[in-house]
């Protein structure tokens, strides 16, 4: 085994040290941006959930605004 300078040593060192913090950052930058996805994700199936109830609860509202508001005769075909 080649035993190298110290110098040499500790600047291999520092360096896989920057690059191993440099790592470090950028999955916890990921980390971030996966937990603000899935934030928007939930708050976007929420958001579906909300339309849906209220398209199904117009739809009664419609349905029964026609049922009572229509004339007789057009109701029954006459």
């Amino acid at each position: 085994m080649m035993c190298l300078p110290l110098s040499i040593e500790r600047s291999q060192f520092e360096f896989e040290k920057n690059t191993n913090v440099k790592q470090i950052e950028q999955m916890r930058r990921m980390e971030m941006n996966l937990i603000t996805m899935t934030k928007q994700a939930e708050k976007l199936r929420a958001d579906v959930a909300n339309a849906q109830r209220w398209a199904q609860g117009n739809v009664l509202i419609l349905l029964m605004f026609y049922l009572l508001f229509m004339p007789i005769p057009f109701i029954f075909g006459l």
